[in-house]
């Protein structure tokens, strides 16, 4: 029954999930920071929220990459961009990807702006890297451009 459970919700939000890698807007914010190549702009991207990690941590977090794949990547793109820059990057990318696929009327709605809030209420407390934790915020603000307490513009 779980197992049945798990692969609904999969099913479900791994669409979603996977634009920040894979959406074309992605590749572009990666280009931007000047990360070379899709592998470096992939990898920054997902590992970003960990900070400036080393390969070793990113190839055990991902578990599903060949070490001197992580390695050829990292710890060089953080020489182009910041993990905060990336995030940075990440989140816009994301909110553009979004609006181009389901509109902006969808993407500034209320529901999805309390769907955001509830995801961001049960989200674990608990990270990687002791007292590391993105500002408590949506991670997109919609078309409208407010961005509720995050403290950016």
């Amino acid at each position: 029954m779980a197992g049945g459970i798990a692969r609904r919700m999969w099913e479900r939000y791994e669409p979603v999930h996977d634009l920040v890698y894979f959406a074309p807007e992605a590749r572009q914010a990666a280009d931007r920071l000047g990360m070379r190549g899709f592998w470096m702009g992939y990898f920054a991207l997902r590992a970003a929220p960990l900070g400036a990690v080393s390969p070793s941590v990113v190839t055990g977090s991902f578990y599903v990459f060949h070490p001197s794949r992580v390695a050829r990547a990292l710890p060089d793109a953080w020489g182009y961009a910041a993990p905060e820059e990336v995030l940075a990057a990440r989140w816009e990318a994301m909110e553009a990807a979004m609006t181009r696929l389901f509109g902006p009327d969808v993407v500034g709605s209320a529901e999805l702006a309390e769907a955001a809030d509830l995801a961001w209420r049960r989200r674990p407390r608990r990270t990687l890297r002791d007292g590391y934790w993105p500002p408590p915020t949506r991670r997109w603000s919609g078309p409208s451009g407010r961005r509720c307490g995050c403290g950016r513009p």
